[in-house]
């Protein structure tokens, strides 16, 4: 008996979607779908990676640059502080203002960023022409200075990146634009305003140790003064008694003199020290890799968006296929449903017709 092909059967442009194929078992007849519709895979694998590759051949090239620091911490607890926290009082702003991770995110702040968007000019490519400024750069369109400013905050911190390693706690910040100069402009911008972020936040901190021990050593002076003068008082009065009662008031008077003695002394040093720290104006950062000027654009990744793209688009055709098999076998199988499904639309486009017809009277009649 000779056995006879049906090539009809297996062609990719026939309407027959026989559904027994997916029957067979998932992947015989994931196998046999995909080689029936090859030609709308392969199409649709085409047309997506090509659109893919267009989008980022089209997409302006942008150059990064680099830089990266580490926070210097607080030599240890300052005396004010010591003094305050055994008061009950913090003056320490505490690691989590001093960690790597703070800075990370510090660079990508609105404070910093506000200032950058004031403070950077962009240079225009015809010569001679003034600069602009990089809120103007980044937001051409018109629209109110509130909107405008957002919306360049919220462009220039999508061209921000940062990083924390986690052995060395150094931040490592890249800057992206269109630009090189800009690039570089950007990023030394950004370690000056970190610096001095971190360095007003450390006066700031001093100035209130400063306030705390002058304070606490003007309090401390009266009563090192008192205490003195509770001594002074007890010897006029009990000159020459020899007593054990009169011996053990002096020792008491003595060691109360003695105790806010090193306090008053204690405190003196501490404010000394927070006047020193107040007006200190050296780099609290340091800079392990200064902004590097980008002599390249950035690598588009071409090849690996193009993989993607292909991969993903491959998926996409499969699950057309999938669903116009699905669709053809319905079609095949319950004639009485679609009937039904068209009636049921019928139906629904003479409600909204009659509803939409009743509103528009209803609005002419009101405008009469």
């Amino acid at each position: 008996m000779t056995n006879v092909i049906d090539h009809n059967r297996y062609s990719s442009g026939s309407e027959r979607m026989p559904a027994e194929s997916l029957e067979r078992g998932p992947l015989l007849g994931a196998l046999i779908l995909v080689l029936r519709e090859r030609r709308l895979i392969f199409a649709v694998t085409v047309l997506v990676t090509v659109a893919v590759i267009a989008a980022v051949l089209l997409k302006p090239r942008t150059y990064a640059s680099t830089s990266s620091f580490t926070p210097q911490g607080r030599k240890g607890m300052s005396a004010a502080s010591g003094l305050a926290a055994q008061f009950g009082v913090s003056l320490d702003a505490g690691d989590g203002a001093e960690s790597p991770a703070f800075y990370a995110d510090l660079v990508t702040s609105r404070e910093i960023l506000n200032v950058i968007l004031d403070s950077v000019r962009v240079p225009q490519a015809e010569s001679g022409a003034a600069p602009v400024a990089l809120i103007d750069f980044l937001v051409p369109k018109k629209m109110d200075t509130l909107r405008k400013r957002a919306a360049a905050i919220d462009s220039l911190k999508l061209a921000i990146a940062s990083a924390v390693s986690k052995k060395t706690g150094v931040v490592t910040v890249a800057v992206h634009a269109r630009m090189p100069a800009l690039a570089y402009a950007i990023d030394q911008r950004l370690l000056d305003e970190v610096n001095r972020f971190n360095l007003v936040g450390r006066q700031s901190q001093a100035s209130a140790e400063r306030q705390f021990a002058e304070t606490r050593a003007s309090e401390a002076r009266q009563h090192l003064r008192d205490a003195e003068d509770a001594l002074q008082s007890f010897l006029q009065q009990n000159r020459g008694g020899n007593s054990p009662a009169l011996e053990f008031q002096r020792d008491r008077l003595a060691r109360e003199v003695s105790l806010r003695q090193q306090l008053y002394v204690t405190l003196s040093q501490a404010f000394e020290q927070a006047r020193i720290d107040e007006v200190r104006d050296t780099p609290v950062v340091t800079i392990v890799e200064r902004p590097t000027y980008p002599a390249e654009p950035q690598p588009r990744g071409l090849v690996r968006q193009a993989i993607v793209a292909m991969i993903a688009a491959f998926m996409l055709g499969a699950i057309i296929a999938l669903l116009k098999s699905q669709f053809a076998a319905l079609e095949q199988n319950d004639r009485g449903g679609r009937e039904e499904l068209g009636d049921l639309w019928r139906s629904t486009k003479e409600d909204i017709s009659r509803l939409w017809g009743g509103r528009g009277r209803r609005g002419s009649k009101a405008a009469a």
